[in-house]
């Protein structure tokens, strides 16, 4: 029997962990199913064996049961299986078992050694880090931010804090800054796999392509047992692959403004597909491009149904894209499209785009014969994860000579995060101008909105990279239409999101809104569904 025991452990110490689960659940205890009382007589070094293999193997409850059973036989073991049990508890989603663990340890870790007088408890320092970036685990990447910050006063030099602070800088949404940070580190210990690690991720969030390939291969080179280089190194393989993303909104209306009929129609249809090939390595990609638009009116049904190719680019933070579109049916009106952003650094980032045949374009006007140009920009302000707030302006010119000029804007702000919900609220607001109203399609003078959103995303299940989401949204607010006054409107949504690997998610949901248009009030129903992934 200590031969297999001893073979466990070895199997563990060369990270065979398949073998070692294996010979493990093969022991006479049935150790699986065993109670407490039998898994005492499988030495504690052979339990701590396995669970680390259960861990790496993603069964994080099956290795808690085991870290708990021998932390309890001995109160007194070394921290470090304290910090692998944090770990199966956050693994396997349970936060509030976490955070007293980490609390506790954090309170009772001594920072001085008591085998050596007068030398420092390096272990206190892998208890502190953990403990600073604990909150981020639970969606309150900001007190991780202050904790780390004030690790890194009292000890500038110390390479793990440094790079546990460039990762929740990362985290945070700020690359730029994180990779300040991770230099830093960088000038200490180049060689140091967090380090090295820091560096790609960010190369990889500032879109340095091609730096990001060659050192997550090199990493992988060095360390092809590490979990978090193997899912990098998986993301990078991503982008030699083609990919799809699609989404399907179907909506009924009732009430009308427009001689009987509602604004978007009775009944009204949205479908948009994109293929997209493989990146090259100098980052770009060719891309299919399916968009239909469907509206029932009385008179009878109007669309707009075109198909394009185009290509774009990406990297260094900018993106650009252009698309030749034509009616698929037809192959009438062919259309020019093209768009450029750019992150400015970690929080501003601009874009603009423009059509020679926009599909913004009243379905009403296309079918009496009109098209229209249109050109946009915004401004995005990002804080962090917590706040940002965005600003659009769009001219839409029309063939009948109608200049229609929109302008929005809105702040988003976090009200609540805890590992499983995070609710957000919101104000927007809206406004836009037609320079020739009336006519063929809905088109008053001028009309604007103000409307607060509350937000809130609960991730009901989640088992590593595989999840299910509810989402939910609210929005009221008040409508302005020249010559008609203002009158309340609302907007409510609900959705489903499912995560079924890394690369693959569907989603689903359901609305329901209310509006008036020239005087008289619509209701909406409406439902959507979309799927995107990596073939």
């Amino acid at each position: 029997m200590q031969t297999r025991y001893d073979q466990i452990f070895v199997w563990r110490q060369l990270d065979l962990m398949t073998q070692a689960v294996s010979a493990f659940e093969a022991l006479p205890q049935h150790p699986v199913e065993a109670d407490a009382k039998t898994l005492k007589t499988i030495p504690p070094y052979v339990r701590l064996a396995a669970a680390d293999a259960y861990l790496y193997l993603k069964h994080p409850n099956k290795a808690a049961r085991l870290y708990e059973s021998v932390i309890k036989e001995d109160p007194g073991t070394d921290v470090e299986h304290f910090m692998s049990l944090y770990f199966a508890y956050i693994d396997g989603e349970h936060y509030d078992k976490a955070e007293p663990l980490i609390e506790q340890l954090h309170k009772v870790t001594p920072a001085w050694s008591r085998k050596v007088a007068g030398e420092p408890n390096w272990e206190r320092v892998d208890v502190d880090l953990l403990w600073a970036m604990d909150p981020a685990y639970r969606n309150d990447e900001s007190l991780s931010e202050q904790r780390l910050r004030k690790l890194f006063n009292a000890a500038p030099r110390n390479t793990d804090t440094l790079n546990s602070l460039a990762t929740i800088e990362r985290w945070r949404g700020w690359p730029e800054q994180s990779m300040q940070t991770t230099r830093m580190a960088e000038a200490y210990e180049p060689k140091s796999k967090d380090t090295r690690v820091n560096v790609a991720n960010n190369n990889r969030d500032l879109e340095h392509f091609p730096l990001w390939g060659q050192q997550i291969n090199d990493l992988y080179s060095d360390f092809p047992t590490d979990t978090t280089i193997q899912k990098s190194l998986a993301q990078w393989n991503d982008r030699s692959r083609p990919s799809i993303t699609s989404e399907y909104t179907t909506g009924k209306s009732n009430g009308g403004s427009n001689n009987g009929n509602p604004v978007n129609g009775n009944r009204d249809q949205e479908l948009q597909t994109r293929l997209n090939s493989p990146w090259t390595d100098n980052g770009w990609r060719a891309f299919l491009d399916q968009h239909y638009i469907w509206s029932s009116y009385e008179e009878g049904p109007l669309s707009f149904n075109r198909l394009g190719a185009g290509i774009e680019w990406r990297g260094d933070r900018k993106h650009f894209w252009a698309m030749v579109d034509n009616d698929q049916l037809t192959g009438n009106h062919v259309g020019l499209s093209a768009g450029w952003s750019q992150w400015i650094n970690d929080h501003w980032q601009y874009s603009i785009s423009g059509s020679t045949y926009s599909l913004d374009t009243p379905l009403r006007a296309k079918e009496a014969g009109y098209s229209g140009k249109s050109i946009s920009g915004d401004i995005t302000w990002r804080q962090s994860e917590s706040r940002e707030a965005y600003l659009g302006l769009g001219l839409l010119s029309i063939s009948d000579g109608n200049k229609r000029v929109d302008f929005s804007t809105g702040i988003t702000q976090r009200l609540f995060a805890s590992p499983h919900h995070i609710t957000s609220g919101g104000i927007d607001l809206f406004a836009e101008h037609n320079s020739q109203p009336g006519g063929a399609y809905f088109n008053p003078s001028s009309s604007e909105s103000a409307s607060v959103r509350l937000e809130h995303e609960w991730i009901t299940w989640r088992h590593y990279e595989r999840s299910f989401t509810q989402y939910f949204k609210v929005s009221t607010g008040y409508g302005w239409q020249a010559d008609y006054g203002g009158n309340p409107t609302v907007d409510l949504f609900y959705e489903h999101k499912w995560k079924f690997s890394r690369t693959w998610d569907l989603h689903y949901g359901v609305g329901w809104g209310s509006d008036v248009y020239d005087g008289r009030r619509e209701h909406r129903l409406y439902g959507l569904i979309g799927f995107g992934g990596v073939f």
